[in-house]
């Protein structure tokens, strides 16, 4: 089990969100984050994810959709190869008989 550290910026860093719920430090000072003691967390509140859940999901599914045509294309070539390879060797038969010799 891991624990949550509750700390506070020194007045002078400006946090900013980034996206939907994340937050960097845009101000770029390097002032480290303190301990706080006057801080709570209420036990069964709700926090919003530093993602979008839309924005993850439309991925997977994109994610998804390109695999399976990555997937079909080599199906296909897998099922062209034994016929490329016979239509070679008909060729490669017809040529060899033709040549005057």
């Amino acid at each position: 089990m891991d624990s949550i550290h509750i700390v506070r910026f020194h007045p002078q860093v400006s946090l900013v969100k980034d996206e939907k719920t994340a937050t960097s430090n845009r101000t770029r000072k390097t002032r480290y984050p303190f301990p706080t003691k006057d801080c709570q967390v209420i036990q069964g509140s709700l926090e919003e994810p530093n993602f979008s859940i839309v924005e993850e999901m439309t991925r997977m599914i994109e994610t998804m959709r390109m695999f399976e045509v990555y997937q079909k294309t080599m199906q296909f070539f897998d099922q062209q190869m034994p016929r490329s390879v016979a239509s070679l060797e008909i060729y490669n038969a017809e040529v060899s008989f033709s040549i005057p010799g």
